[in-house]
C-alpha cells in the first residue's frame, strides 16, 4: 500500500525531493531516528527493503484556507551505499506545502549531530506546532499528528 500510495502522489507538487550531504557518514540509526524524530512511523526494511534507507509515513493535520485538513505524508530517505554521507530526501502527499516543508524538516535534520536535532528542530521551525500520539504495536506501527501550520503554509 505504501508504494501504491507514493505512486499515485509522485510528480512535482506533491512530490518534494533534495540531496543531503552530511559532514560525516551516518548510520542507518541514525536515519532512522530523524525520520522518527519527523513524527513518521517507521519499520526498517519493512517499507523499503535496502539497508540504506528509511521509509516512514504519517498523517498530518494542517490549516489551510478550506480549514483544517488531514494528509498522509510518506518519506523516504535513501543512503548512498559507497558513501553513507549522502542522502537523497524524498517526501510525498497530497499537499504540497506539507511535503516541502517537511522534505526542507528532515534535510535539515539529517546535517545535524544527532545531539543538536531537537533544539535545532525548534529554532528552526518555531511555528509548527506539534501534538502526536501513538497507537502502535510492534506489528503494526501507525501514528497520528496533528500538524499546525504556519501563516506561510496558508
Amino acid at each position: 500500500m505504501f508504494f501504491e500510495q507514493w505512486k499515485a502522489s509522485s510528480t512535482p507538487p506533491y512530490k518534494c525531493q533534495e540531496m543531503v550531504e552530511r559532514a560525516s557518514p551516518a548510520s542507518i540509526a541514525t536515519v532512522g531516528a530523524v525520520t522518527r524524530l519527523a513524527n513518521l512511523g517507521v519499520e526498517h526494511g519493512y517499507l523499503d527493503p535496502s539497508p540504506c534507507n528509511e521509509a516512514g509515513a504519517g498523517y498530518f493535520c494542517y490549516a489551510s484556507n478550506a480549514g483544517e485538513q488531514t494528509v498522509l505524508v510518506m518519506a523516504r530517505i535513501e543512503g548512498n551505499p559507497q558513501n553513507m554521507a549522502q542522502f537523497r530526501v524524498t517526501v510525498v502527499s497530497q499537499a504540497p506545502q506539507v511535503s516541502a516543508q517537511l522534505k526542507d524538516l528532515i534535510s535539515a535534520t539529517a546535517l545535524l549531530p544527532g545531539q543538536e536535532w531537537h533544539r535545532s528542530v525548534s529554532q528552526a521551525f518555531p511555528t509548527w506546532g506539534w501534538q502526536s500520539s501513538c497507537n502502535c504495536s510492534p506489528s503494526t506501527p501507525s501514528f497520528h499528528v496533528t500538524f499546525v501550520a504556519s501563516a506561510a503554509m496558508r
